[in-house]
């Protein structure tokens, strides 16, 4: 996000005094966290400081300040896996969710709603404490992420569905009233006519700067150089155009190249040994296991100590992660 200019820096001081009695941290009440407000409402004064209050208020009474300790039910995290590792090219965080392959409906069946709305509350507050200490090239604080929806598999399952709906709409609602102006950027990929159907429920609840932050791209070939020119090749996942592993991968049903897999059977208390060559720093291991039958325990050592501690997996169960 642009830093002020010199006429919203005066408007800034107007909003400032107006919040003087808020114990804002020297964060919350910094330059570039209050121009968020007062841009979402076209610098209107006495609505920007309405949002404000209305959305500390709402920090308070959904303990968002603990959120980031907060574990979403596995089931959750199963269905609902988000990709938060990569940085694009003006060093803001990148959020990917491939939303046409979660099973928003089956979540919600079995109880989860409110679980799922905290799941993405997470997920923002996430990216929000990513960008902190980021600066861009010219050494603005970095306010913002670019996000992906992957929308392929999308159906009607999806958006045929009262309460999905309403969920999706809860969601947006939460990120316009409380982390506004947060979108440096979003890529709608992979986008079908039922897409188009959903876009058309939820687009009145789009802010405009939220609105023209957002492109709507169809297939592969128009979707990667765009994709490309704004996030380096190694952050980004694989199966998307890029080099970086992700834990999305598994949803996805994609392997990436040079995968080797091994398949066998370890008899009873005999230690099966996979060595791996490390050939320079900051290398990035990743593993994937299904276990068919029995259990088994796992763990990961470097120069003899072990840097992943022994689990047991036991059967079926799978295990994809990285370190």
């Amino acid at each position: 996000m642009a830093a002020p200019t010199n006429e919203e820096l005066g408007i800034i001081e107007k909003f400032r005094e107006r919040l003087k009695d808020l114990e804002l941290t020297e964060e919350q009440q910094s330059n570039m966290q209050l121009i968020r407000w007062l841009r979402a409402r076209e610098y209107k004064l006495d609505q920007s400081e309405e949002m404000l209050r209305k959305s500390l208020k709402w920090r308070e009474q959904n303990n968002m300040s603990d959120i980031l300790n907060w574990e979403p039910p596995e089931m959750v995290t199963k269905v609902f896996p988000v990709d938060a590792d990569g940085i694009d090219n003006a060093n803001s965080p990148v959020v990917i969710l491939p939303m046409g392959h979660y099973d928003l409906r089956g979540l919600i069946q079995a109880g989860y709603y409110k679980e799922t709305i905290r799941h993405v509350d997470k997920i923002l507050e996430t990216a929000t404490e990513k960008m902190k200490g980021r600066l861009t090239s010219e050494g603005v604080p970095v306010t913002q992420f670019t996000c992906i929806f992957d929308m392929d598999q999308l159906g009607m399952k999806t958006v045929g569905s009262f309460m999905v709906i309403r969920l999706i709409k809860e969601v947006i609602e939460h990120f316009e009233d409380h982390y506004p102006e947060t979108f440096r950027q979003c890529f709608i990929i992979n986008s079908s006519r039922i897409f188009q159907m959903l876009f058309a429920i939820v687009k009145p609840l789009l802010s405009r700067r939220t609105y023209e932050k957002i492109q709507i791209l169809t297939i592969p070939s128009k979707w990667k150089p765009i994709i490309l020119a704004e996030i380096p090749v190694n952050q980004l996942p694989e199966c998307y155009g890029g080099t970086a592993w992700s834990n999305l991968h598994q949803l996805l049903g994609y392997g990436m190249k040079g995968d080797s897999l091994i398949e066998l059977t370890i008899p009873a208390g005999e230690v099966f040994k996979v060595s791996q060559k490390i050939s320079e720093e900051k290398c990035l291991l990743n593993w994937n296991i299904t276990i068919e039958h029995y259990d088994i325990d796992f763990y990961v050592t470097f120069d003899g100590k072990e840097i992943v501690p022994k689990t047991r997996l036991q059967s079926p169960q799978v295990q994809a992660d990285k370190v």
